[in-house]
């Protein structure tokens, strides 16, 4: 099997300025409790920190906190398959809110349907690809079912 991901576009340069319609030290996903979501922006470190359900989320691989450069809310679609199980459409394009250097914008994500291993894209409010920061990026995916 040949990687052949080519990676998103990295962002060199300065994070635009923080102003009242942009800050976002801390983002809240409406996951159902008990798994519940948020991120807290750690400043010093220019990362955003997660917790479920008010409590830190460790990674159980280094006993840290888990932690993300970019962390980016997708919102797409869902139907109901049983019980507690839903099939997400990761297919198509939707909106994406792209939380980095404790900044967010408003864009979309693309995804190729005619293509099951295109890549997930992600466009800023002007259309242009999203260039993203260095680091860890993660991606939360909320629906229109939870």
């Amino acid at each position: 099997m040949v990687n052949e991901f080519e990676g998103y576009l990295s962002k060199t340069e300065k994070i635009e300025k923080r102003n009242l319609g942009n800050i976002a030290n801390s983002i809240e996903v409406d996951y159902k409790k008990p798994f519940n979501v948020s991120w807290s922006f750690d400043s010093e470190n220019n990362i955003y920190k997660r917790n479920r359900n008010g409590t830190p989320e460790i990674d159980k691989n280094n006993n840290e906190q888990v932690s993300a450069s970019v962390v980016i809310v997708i919102e797409t679609k869902s139907t109901f398959v049983r019980d507690q199980y839903i099939r997400v459409s990761v297919q198509g394009e939707g909106t994406a809110y792209i939380y980095q250097g404790g900044t967010v914008i408003t864009g979309k994500w693309k995804k190729d349907p005619a293509k099951l291993d295109s890549r997930l894209i992600f466009y800023d409010s002007e259309g242009k690809e999203a260039k993203l920061l260095p680091g860890k990026i993660w991606v939360e995916i909320t629906t229109d079912q939870f």
